[in-house]
């Protein structure tokens, strides 16, 4: 389903979903999956790491890409499978913040994979599939 640039964001700060970017001028598209940290107990702000998907299986063909850390800041590693100026490097890295800014172009479509962005589970109500994001955890972010 798509997204506008606001559920994208708590989408991926849920972390615990897949997206697909595609160009609308190009055709090309890119999936990614987003997982947080594991807490080890400091307290601090977790980041999250974000995977490409690389080849056919789409169940385990995903390899590190970057990391979003606390700030929202995107950052490419020593790991990361590609350079920041490869496509699929420059897709997310040219999304992730006009998101940020609440300024999606209609030239990028994001669609999740119809899972909660938050606790991994189906989506079956029409405003969760638009937001990606579940009835309880909408109310957890929320509170």
């Amino acid at each position: 389903m798509t997204m506008n640039a606001t559920d994208f964001v708590n989408y991926v700060h849920g972390a615990r979903g897949e997206i697909t970017l595609q160009s609308n001028v190009t055709g090309a598209h890119y999936t990614y999956r987003f997982r947080r940290a594991k807490d080890d107990g400091r307290g601090v702000a977790l980041p999250i790491f974000v995977s490409l998907l690389t080849g056919s299986d789409n169940e385990s063909s995903y390899r590190y890409l970057a990391t979003i850390f606390g700030n929202n800041k995107l950052v490419w590693t020593k790991k990361s499978c590609l350079p920041i100026d490869a496509p699929a490097s420059k897709a997310l890295d040219w999304t992730w913040w006009r998101a940020l800014e609440d300024s999606l172009p209609d030239t990028v479509t994001v669609l999740h994979n119809g899972t909660c962005g938050h606790c991994g589970r189906k989506l079956t109500t029409p405003e969760s599939i638009v937001s990606g994001i579940g009835p309880v955890c909408a109310q957890k972010v929320d509170s």
